[in-house]
């Protein structure tokens, strides 16, 4: 008698430990699974994003910058204050900088930078007609870009732009 409660307790601790793996491997199968989703999920919004660098001008007295990009790929791209703007450049004095530039609504202030206007065509400047301050495909979109100090107007400059979902673009010009 005492062997078959010993029994029954020892199986009783068996399957709940059994049941107890169990449940956790499917819980942890399908945090995976979720996480896997997701990342490719993104992976393919990637694939689908093409910012295109189109010019870039600087002002003359190297304060700013101007910079068309063109959205040619297939996903809408918004949430302007998700992206990162990078400009690394030389002064008059020939000091090398590279500025990370922060988003602003506003006029922008020291290093910081804009959107000052989306197109539907820049070269003909029409206004974008659809979904107002959201970059469609086809799309052109001017970013005004405010550095301190300023760089030297006739230097060579880089721009590197991440829109929200890590998809780069840059480029590299001198006036």
């Amino acid at each position: 008698m005492e062997n078959a409660l010993i029994s029954l307790i020892l199986i009783g601790l068996i399957l709940f430990s059994v049941l107890s793996i169990t449940q956790v491997s499917i819980t942890s199968e399908d945090a995976l699974l979720t996480s896997w989703r997701d990342m490719e999920a993104l992976s393919e919004e990637r694939a689908r994003t093409d910012p295109e660098w189109v010019s870039a001008s600087t002002s003359p007295s190297g304060s700013s910058i101007n910079v068309v990009l063109h959205n040619g790929g297939a996903t809408r791209l918004a949430d302007f204050d998700e992206w990162d703007v990078v400009v690394q450049y030389y002064t008059t004095s020939n000091t090398y900088y590279i500025r990370y530039l922060t988003y602003t609504d506003s006029t922008p202030g020291s290093n910081e930078w804009t959107v000052s206007g989306i197109y539907s065509d820049y070269s003909s400047a029409t206004p974008e007609y659809y979904e107002p301050d959201v970059l469609n495909p086809g799309e052109d979109v001017v970013l005004n870009l405010s550095l301190s100090p300023p760089t030297d107007p006739a230097g060579t400059k880089m721009v590197i732009i991440a829109v929200a979902n890590g998809v780069t673009v840059e480029g590299v010009f001198s006036n």
